[in-house]
């Protein structure tokens, strides 16, 4: 009974390591990603076109539109290179 105690315990801890290890290395990988794409050259040029206008929403009028229509061209043009 013992040993099967110890077998299905040590079991119990490989599995449970394996997960966190797993889960901790995912995390790395996302926070990786998240540092790549904030030094990507077009992340400041995205930034200033969506938040040009402040907190309100009354730039996304007239001139504003086609500000926020490249940048979102942009944003799919830097998807596809980051997918690629």
């Amino acid at each position: 009974m013992r040993k099967y105690l110890l077998k299905y315990s040590l079991e119990f801890l490989v599995i449970v390591m394996g997960i966190s290890i797993s889960f901790f290395i995912e995390k790395r990988n996302a926070k990786d990603y998240q540092e790549e794409l904030k030094n990507h050259p077009g992340h400041k040029i995205i930034m200033r076109l969506l938040f040009r206008g402040g907190t309100n929403n009354s730039f996304l009028t007239g001139f504003y539109e086609n500000h926020i229509k490249t940048g979102n061209q942009l944003i799919d043009i830097l998807n596809q290179e980051i997918n690629h």
